[in-house]
């Protein structure tokens, strides 16, 4: 079962420190420019309500319009005419922002004391502890909510009182490409770091322009590090749920991936500023091998590309420890539109639109009712190995309230460890100060 991380994560300052502070200036900022509204009702203010109409507004992630990337938009425009052809008296009204921009953006929103009355988001635990948020069992119907994977409603929990509602899940996979492979004398998957790094270097030697695609964009970063981490015996939090960034495991780790395929040259980051750019290099064929998650896998098929992908290799072999990602759909109290939001939620958890935008989409379900469905479906497929790992998969450190300033840290922090001359454990001790200071001082 899916279970919170058991081997990392730190305390971070209760105040951002300056660098951080201005990064979330900048994100709130340009969340703002990159916003996207999706059906705002003609002649009506937004995020207001009319006599005739009650307005339900979303925040929510944009993906970006690459292969991989590109249903959000999609997908919240078909639920948001979807509810107002069987409602009339409601619109739906999403704004949707940059995936790396979106939790800074609510952030302000709640300062400013105008949350939406519905997000998605990273991190639900500040607002559920400030008492901002309706507790799931007070807008969805029990069918609804017990439909949710346990593992996955569990980790929506604070204070046993599930207050986030599982929308996206994942868990990346390694993903390589056969014909380089072949084209370098390889004949599968790494089963060790050991394996990975030579197959790294016959990709090189055979001309592939990135072996192994090192992932540290914004959004990104984290995600890469963890992988690592997990797979050398590490990770976030120690036993007790304290953070260990500072483990020797995670030394090690960083240590072993700067010398071997940073420092030669076979791992790099080709588009640091663009997520996109690196799902097109892969389809175009000029990465060997990277984390990728099942839209990829969807878009490599579209695209007829040849591909294969495996569990993530453990330091000495057999299959890491993996990596579960979630995002979450919360309902604020202010605005006093719970119920509405509520049947709206109710709307967009039905299982027959879950399986169908899973199937669409290339995403893992959230429930066990669509979950059930995909695996009887050939859309579904392709993907059982995804599910069948999520299942077995580490969440990151959600249900603590310092975690989204320990994530923004170890993002901007991580690579500097890797870069040629880098200390992973100068860096990762400055980071395990900063995560337990971030912790004692977090509100509870």
């Amino acid at each position: 079962m899916a279970t919170q991380n058991p081997t990392t994560t730190g305390p971070a300052p209760a105040r951002a420190p300056a660098s951080l502070a201005a990064r979330m200036r900048r994100t709130a900022a340009g969340a703002t420019a990159g916003a996207v509204a999706l059906l705002a009702p003609a002649g009506c203010a937004a995020f207001q309500d009319t006599a005739d109409t009650t307005v339900i507004t979303v925040l929510a992630a944009d993906f970006g319009a690459g292969p991989a990337t590109g249903a959000a938009r999609e997908r919240w425009n078909s639920l948001a005419a979807g509810y107002r052809a069987e409602h009339p008296g409601v619109t739906v009204e999403v704004e949707l922002v940059p995936r790396a921009e979106l939790d800074g953006l609510l952030a302000r929103r709640v300062a400013e004391g105008s949350p939406p009355d519905i997000a998605q988001t990273g991190s639900y635990v500040p607002y559920a502890a400030d008492g901002l948020l309706h507790p799931v069992r007070e807008i969805l119907p029990p069918a609804v909510q017990a439909d949710f994977l346990l593992a996955l409603s569990r980790a929506g929990e604070y204070r046993l009182e599930q207050y986030a509602m599982p929308y996206l899940a994942s868990t990346p996979r390694l993903l390589w490409n056969p014909e380089l492979f072949r084209a370098a004398g390889l004949e599968g998957p790494p089963a060790d770091w050991a394996e990975l790094a030579r197959a790294a270097r016959a990709l090189g030697d055979a001309g592939v322009e990135v072996p192994y695609a090192l992932q540290l964009a914004e959004g990104s970063a984290t995600q890469e590090i963890l992988v690592w981490m997990l797979a050398g015996g590490g990770g976030l939090t120690g036993g007790a749920g304290e953070y260990r960034l500072d483990s020797a495991a995670n030394i090690a780790t960083l240590t072993w991936l700067r010398d071997h395929l940073v420092a030669p040259g076979l791992a790099k980051d080709p588009y640091p500023a663009d997520r996109d750019a690196v799902t097109e290099a892969f389809l175009g064929g000029r990465i060997g091998m990277l984390l990728a998650h099942p839209p990829l896998v969807r878009a490599a098929e579209t695209a007829g590309l040849p591909y294969d992908h495996a569990a993530f290799p453990a330091r000495e072999g057999g299959p890491a420890l993996p990596l579960g990602l979630t995002d979450w759909l919360i309902a604020f109290r202010d605005g006093g539109r719970g119920e509405a939001a509520g049947e709206f939620l109710g709307y967009l958890y039905a299982a027959d639109r879950v399986t169908a935008a899973t199937a669409r989409d290339g995403t893992l379900p959230t429930t066990v009712s669509a979950a059930e469905r995909l695996r009887g479906m050939p859309q579904g497929q392709p993907l059982r190995p995804f599910f069948e790992q999520m299942a077995e998969s580490v969440l990151q450190p959600v249900d603590k309230r310092s975690w989204p300033e320990v994530a923004a840290l170890l993002e901007d922090a991580i690579g500097r460890a890797l870069e040629p001359g880098g200390d992973p454990a100068a860096v990762l001790s400055r980071l395990q100060n900063e995560a337990r200071r971030a912790e004692e001082t977090a509100p509870s």
